[in-house]
């Protein structure tokens, strides 16, 4: 009688899910009639480093295995964009490897250290959003190895490509000017 119980169990949750996920479905394909969805596209930005004392010497970025062209090491110390184009909608990997060059006239002992800044991020597009990707290499005082204090951060912002068309407002309905009741017969 147990056994009978779970299996009807079973069966209404596989019932349930299965029209979840229709109704999910169909939502997405309604969703998709009512924007005219642009294929995703990718911006990546490289910020300046958050504090002094460091010098960007190169910077390589792969975006799924495919190196990206990056401006001159120069123009990239006041921050630039570094890509602005479509990309296929799912997964993306973007490798980013950053050094650095010691230039502190304070911390003799940092003057010259060369560091070396890795990081692998996963990105998925979505068919009509834009991914605006900001990377930064950004200095943790916290950190007690000095060595250690810098590390890379990224960071996201989606945006939607198009409006969505709710199509025509129906017209306001026509108020109607109701006539005042009639007065209360008088008592008798």
């Amino acid at each position: 009688m147990a056994l009978s119980w779970l299996a009807i169990a079973a069966l209404l949750a596989a019932a349930e899910s299965n029209s979840a996920a229709r109704a999910r479905a169909e939502i997405e394909q309604q969703l998709k009639q009512l924007t005219k969805a642009e294929p995703p596209r990718l911006q990546l930005e490289l910020l300046p480093v958050s504090a002094a004392g460091y010098q960007l010497t190169q910077a390589k970025l792969l975006l799924d295995g495919r190196p990206l062209a990056i401006p001159s090491v120069e123009s990239l110390r006041t921050g630039a964009r570094l890509f602005d184009g479509m990309v296929a909608p799912g997964k993306h990997e973007l490798e980013i490897t950053l050094d650095y060059l010691g230039d502190s006239g304070l911390f003799s002992y940092m003057s010259g250290y060369k560091f070396r800044l890795a990081r692998k991020v996963t990105l998925v597009s979505q068919q009509g959003l834009l991914a605006a990707v900001s990377i930064q290499a950004v200095a943790d005082p916290s950190v007690e190895d000095w060595k250690q204090r810098l590390s890379i951060q990224v960071g996201r912002r989606d945006q939607m490509l198009a409006a969505v068309d709710d199509g025509e407002l129906p017209a306001a309905p026509r108020r109607v000017a109701l006539a005042p009741p009639p007065p209360a017969p008088a008592p008798a």
